[in-house]
C-alpha cells in the first residue's frame, strides 16, 4: 500500500508529527516528576509562576538560577530540552506590546531615534524593564510548558477543579481541548481535498498569484467555521441527551500526603529563598 493511503487512514497526529507536538505537549514517562500527582505539580508551577512575577526588576543574577531550576528538572524528567525552549518561543509576538516601555519610563537616556517630527528617547530604566519582562514571560511560559509536558490534560483539569476554580472556567477548557482535534482533522480533510483537486504542470508555477492564494485560504477558513458550527450543535445535543450538566466527572486522585506535602514544602522553601536573594541583589 502506498505511503500516503496508509497515512490516510490513520489520524492526522501520525502523519502531521509537528501540529501534534503544538496540540498535545504531553511526553509520557516514569520519572518522580511524572509520578506526582496532578494538583501537586499546578501549585509548584503556580509557586514558581509567582516567584518570578515578584522578583525585583533588576535581579539579573537570579533570573539565571530560575532558568537552570526549570531545564534541570526538565533533563531529569526525560523531557526534551530544544523542544520546552521551542515552545517558550512562540511567547516572542507578545513582546512587542511592552515596546512602549523604552520610551515612557524617564531616566538616563541611552539613545534617540526620530520619528517625523518626534524623538523617541530610550532610556535606561525602559530597557531594564523592558528586559525583565520579556525574561520573566519566557520563564513563566516554559514553566507552564513543563508542567503540559510531564502532566496530562485531562488529570490537569482534574486538579484544576480539585483546587476550586470556577466550574465553568474548567468546563470551557475541557471542550476546547477535547474539540480542537476535532477541529484539526476537519482542517486536515480540508487541506487533503483541495490537493486532491489540484494539479501542477511541469512548466507553470504551482500556486497562483498571492490574492488567488488569501481566496482560497479564507474559502477553507469560512467552510472550516461552517463545518465547525455543525459539529457543537451535534455535540451539544449528544451531550444534553447524555445528561451533561456542565462537570466532567473523573475518578479520585490516590492520595499523596507525605509526598505532596514534602514536595510543596521544599518548593516553597526553594521560592522564599530565591524571593529573598532577588530583593537581596537588587
Amino acid at each position: 500500500m502506498p505511503e500516503t493511503d496508509e497515512c490516510q487512514k490513520r489520524t492526522i497526529w501520525d502523519c502531521e508529527p509537528h501540529t501534534s507536538l503544538i496540540l498535545d505537549p504531553y511526553q509520557p514517562g516514569n520519572s518522580a516528576l511524572h509520578q506526582l500527582s496532578a494538583r501537586t505539580k499546578l501549585l509548584l508551577t503556580l509557586g514558581y509562576i509567582l516567584t518570578t512575577t515578584t522578583m525585583p526588576e533588576t535581579a539579573w543574577r537570579v533570573y539565571p538560577i530560575l532558568l537552570v531550576i526549570i531545564l534541570s528538572t526538565a533533563y531529569l524528567a526525560g523531557v526534551r530540552l530544544t523542544r520546552l525552549i521551542k515552545r517558550s518561543l512562540f511567547v516572542s509576538p507578545f513582546l512587542l506590546a511592552a515596546l512602549p516601555i523604552l520610551f515612557m519610563l524617564p531616566g538616563e537616556p541611552l539613545w534617540t531615534i526620530p520619528a517625523g517630527s518626534f524623538v523617541l528617547t530610550v532610556t535606561r530604566p525602559g530597557v531594564e524593564r523592558f528586559l525583565s519582562i520579556g525574561i520573566k514571560i519566557w520563564l513563566c511560559v516554559q514553566a507552564a510548558g513543563l508542567l503540559t509536558a510531564v502532566t496530562a490534560m485531562p488529570a490537569l483539569l482534574a486538579a484544576l477543579r480539585g483546587l476550586r476554580a470556577p466550574k465553568i472556567l474548567v468546563a470551557v477548557a475541557a471542550l476546547m481541548w477535547r474539540y480542537l482535534f476535532v477541529i484539526a482533522d476537519e482542517a486536515a480533510r480540508l487541506m487533503r481535498a483541495r490537493s486532491a483537486r489540484s494539479t501542477q504542470l511541469p512548466e507553470h508555477r504551482s500556486g497562483g498569484t498571492l490574492a488567488w492564494r488569501a481566496k482560497v485560504a479564507g474559502g477553507m477558513a469560512g467552510s472550516l467555521f461552517l463545518r465547525s458550527l455543525e459539529r457543537s450543535e451535534n455535540v451539544f445535543h449528544a451531550m444534553q441527551a447524555r445528561g451533561y450538566d456542565g462537570e466532567s466527572r473523573s475518578l479520585p486522585e490516590k492520595k499523596e500526603t507525605k509526598e505532596r506535602a514534602l514536595a510543596l514544602g521544599v518548593g516553597g522553601f526553594l521560592f522564599l529563598c530565591l524571593l529573598w536573594l532577588g530583593i537581596l541583589w537588587s
